[in-house]
């Protein structure tokens, strides 16, 4: 199975439901901005986003088990009630993101930034922080 990459897009505020060119099945989103976007109780297994901004977008209910974000940012992003089983986040800006009540089974955060992250009620075994910056 191929994952289609769509990159350089501008989805500032964006609700993603609107968007039709992000269609179904997994793809790799590649320096995109989405900022503010809205991305609330989308179903995006297996995405990958490589060097994209999440500042301040609302992903809360989003199933992203198995997904990829390699850099960039989500700072002040809203990962509440979140499936991110699985999901890994490398060299991620997620200062200040909101995880309350996230399902983090086999979740990893690699060389992340995490300074007033809140992970409060969070489910789940196995999740993994390694190399992170928890302290401002």
């Amino acid at each position: 199975m191929t994952i289609a990459q769509l990159q350089d897009l501008e989805l500032t505020g964006t609700t993603l439901r609107d968007r039709a060119e992000l269609g179904a099945g997994a793809l790799t989103l590649a320096r995109c901005n989405l900022n503010g976007a809205d991305l609330r109780g989308l179903d995006l297994p297996r995405w990958q986003f490589l060097d994209c901004s999440f500042d301040e977008a609302r992903l809360n209910g989003a199933r992203l088990d198995s997904a990829l974000f390699r850099g960039g940012s989500a700072r002040s992003a809203f990962f509440i009630d979140t499936d991110l089983a699985g999901a890994r986040f490398e060299m991620v800006d997620a200062s200040d993101a909101r995880f309350g009540g996230a399902l983090m089974s086999e979740a990893e955060f690699l060389g992340c930034r995490l300074m007033g992250a809140t992970f409060e009620g969070t489910r789940g075994l196995g999740m993994l922080l390694q190399n992170c910056n928890l302290y401002a």
